[in-house]
């Protein structure tokens, strides 16, 4: 397979640059409010995504048939005014999925490895049950902005 069928015609280097302009602003943005509610900021401090991620993690756990899984939200007013339109003029509909599922897979990534820094004894069942979830994860994400 021809890696840019897979980036819709997008040079590799950009689409994952792509990527990482998204995942980084919103790996940064801080919550409003949070210092009132530490529980899922234990190991995040106070950023925004990082927490929605944690309880988004929670819906997938608790989706049936008839409570599909739901979208993860990003709110287009945390993205740059330049990363927007960057965006816009470079990805189609389904690129643009891609990037932001990508983005928001990556700060799975960094819980899934906080987990096991800060909870280092947490046993292989524990461990293998985040694993699986972030995997079903990757298959059942969805993203959208929102206003």
């Amino acid at each position: 397979m021809n890696l840019t069928s897979v980036t819709h015609g997008i040079h590799p280097e950009i689409y994952e640059s792509m990527i990482y302009r998204v995942y980084t602003e919103l790996a940064a943005h801080e919550s409003i409010g949070s210092a009132q509610k530490p529980i899922n900021c234990i190991i995040f401090d106070i950023r925004k995504y990082y927490d929605w991620a944690i309880n988004y993690e929670k819906a997938i756990i608790l989706a049936t048939e008839d409570k599909p899984y739901p979208y993860f939200q990003i709110k287009l007013s945390d993205l740059s005014t330049e990363l927007k339109k960057a965006l816009d003029e470079l990805l189609d509909a389904r690129g643009l999925e891609l990037v932001l599922k990508q983005a928001v897979l990556r700060i799975y990534h960094d819980i899934q490895n906080a987990y096991n820094e800060v909870f280092p004894e947490a046993d292989a069942r524990s461990k293998q049950f985040i694993i699986n979830l972030h995997k079903k994860m990757a298959t059942t994400l969805k993203v959208k902005f929102v206003s």
